[in-house]
């Protein structure tokens, strides 16, 4: 039930922060275009932080355990490949509270980006 919900918001919180995006890029100086994709960025640092304890648990859960689920559970059959790229990447991932910090941090990390792409790409007009 768990990974259904990540899954499901993960493809609404995608699409909007596409609609965002797209509708910030296509007139850079909209300013309610650049508070909808500002506002779409928190939603997806929310629901990182909300969700950043999912991989850590998984994680914790031994290798027999997690086959076993999978043997007895088929609906975690589709999560098969997820579960194993968490495994693969455990020796990258911080324990619970950590990785919430590292969540509620996302929106800070796409800053020095935004500043740059909105200098860079806006219809400035300079006096002559």
């Amino acid at each position: 039930e768990c990974l259904k919900t990540e899954e499901e918001l993960g493809i609404i919180a995608g699409k909007l922060f596409l609609f965002a995006m797209l509708s910030k890029d296509l007139d850079l100086s909209d300013a309610e275009a650049y508070g909808r994709y500002d506002r779409t960025v928190n939603i997806h640092a929310l629901l990182a932080e909300k969700s950043s304890f999912i991989v850590p648990e998984i994680q914790q859960i031994s290798r027999d355990t997690l086959e076993r689920f999978l043997e007895e559970e088929p609906k975690l059959k589709i999560y098969a490949h997820y579960f194993e790229n968490i495994r693969r990447m455990a020796p990258h991932t911080l324990d619970k509270e950590k990785e919430r910090l590292l969540a509620m941090t996302s929106p800070l990390q796409s800053i020095p980006y935004d500043v740059f792409s909105l200098l860079e790409n806006a219809d400035l007009e300079f006096p002559e």
